[in-house]
């Protein structure tokens, strides 16, 4: 597995842990709306304390989604890539509420040069800002979207368009590559759900 790489899981009463999404180089942006800072997991390596990921419960995450997405909405060219995180929501939706939900970047914070660890908390404070202090215009919510997927992902795909760009100017064309940026790669979603977060996740395709 490429050394950048990041998951995010759920830990089963038999203590086994359940890849629901990877991401191959870095972070996805929808995982960071699941989050909060103080959810911060550290770690210590060679006696330095550094961030590893964030942890929370199903339930919480799940809340969140709602109450950070719900504002959202009405702001269109934000909303367009937002919406991909009904996915998300399918997939959880199908986990018992008190099982422990993480997102896992130990290794990519290892591996990276840059501070990769406050770039997180940063986007991750910024994903609790949509439900704490919501955007008033379109162009104020596309600009705190993409602080996110630049903090997720400093080498992300996706840039900022221009002031009166769309987002069809600078994002890549390929649904599935836009998809894979926000996202991440589905693994194990829970059995009952996979035809239901299947299906969403190619309507949203078929939009792009």
């Amino acid at each position: 597995m490429n050394p950048l790489a990041t998951t995010l899981a759920v830990r089963r009463p038999t203590d086994r842990w359940t890849t629901l999404f990877r991401h191959d180089q870095y972070a996805p942006a929808l995982w960071a709306l699941l989050f909060s800072e103080e959810e911060a997991v550290y770690g210590s390596r060679d006696g330095d304390e550094r961030l590893v990921g964030f942890q929370t419960t199903v339930n919480a995450a799940r809340k969140r989604l709602v109450a950070r997405l719900e504002p959202l909405r009405s702001f269109e060219m934000a909303w367009r890539p937002l919406s991909l995180a009904s996915a998300l929501a399918i997939c959880i939706a199908g986990i018992p509420g008190e099982w422990p939900l993480r997102f896992d970047a130990a290794s990519a914070v290892r591996h990276q040069e840059s501070d990769f660890g406050r770039l997180l908390t940063a986007a991750i404070g910024q994903a609790a800002a949509f439900a704490q202090r919501p955007p008033t215009t379109s162009r104020e919510a596309l600009s705190r979207l993409m602080a996110i997927i630049h903090g997720m992902n400093p080498e992300t795909v996706l840039a900022a368009p221009a002031t009166g760009q769309l987002l069809e100017g600078v994002w890549p064309a390929d649904a599935l590559v836009v998809e894979g940026a926000l996202l991440g790669v589905p693994v194990e979603c829970p059995t009952s759900h996979v035809d239901s977060m299947t299906r969403s996740r190619r309507r949203w395709q078929a939009s792009w």
